[in-house]
């Protein structure tokens, strides 16, 4: 994923040291797996260099929705054998791309119109062609990835594993409320239990 680098994590956590960047770089990768993980979405960001590949599906049976992975963009979309046309025969949700607040998102479904997507049993029958990603990020999501982060490298002070004591306080009640709001917002259709 790599969204953020070592030297954005170290002026965000006001470090400057030169002697651990190796232990800002495996606090990005574990921050990056956690909201990976945690949203159940690929965060990849889709280039202009980005080449669209094919990913097979198997619909539920009887169901006109169709969950997929995050799209930027949509190439084609093939049941069982046939190419089916975007507007007539399914359509492609989040409409425009927008969610309910007006932010862009990825395409995560699809509509079949008037029928059920075709199902075979265990076979996957719908084949959809994509730039698979975002073409931009959330805004909140660099800064759940900084908090995150920072999180990872201040629990090595923690004393038994409870809590860490900083001159504020507590650490980590307000920060971890950012990024758990972020998850939130963002989880993805399987996260939820769907598809």
């Amino acid at each position: 994923m790599t969204i953020i680098s070592v030297k954005q994590l170290k002026e965000f956590t006001k470090s400057q040291t030169t002697y651990d960047e190796w232990l800002y770089d495996e606090a990005i990768g574990a921050a990056e797996a956690f909201m990976a993980d945690r949203t159940d979405r690929e965060w990849v960001l889709v280039t202009g260099a980005t080449t669209a590949t094919a990913r097979s599906y198997r619909p539920v049976c009887g169901s006109d929705v169709l969950w997929l992975h995050d799209a930027a963009s949509i190439t084609s979309v093939v049941e069982n054998g046939t190419t089916l046309t975007a507007g007539t025969d399914y359509v492609a949700e989040p409409l425009n791309n927008l969610s309910p607040g007006g932010a862009w998102r990825p395409t995560d479904r699809l509509i079949r119109c008037g029928q059920a997507w075709y199902s075979d049993g265990p076979k996957t029958t719908v084949t959809v062609t994509a730039k698979w990603g975002w073409s931009t990020f959330p805004s909140g999501l660099v800064l759940a990835l900084y908090v995150a982060a920072k999180a990872y490298l201040e629990a090595r002070d923690v004393s038994l594993g409870l809590v860490a004591i900083t001159e504020q306080g507590a650490a980590g009640q307000r920060e971890a409320k950012a990024v758990a709001d972020f998850i939130d917002a963002y989880r993805g259709h399987a996260s939820w239990g769907v598809a």
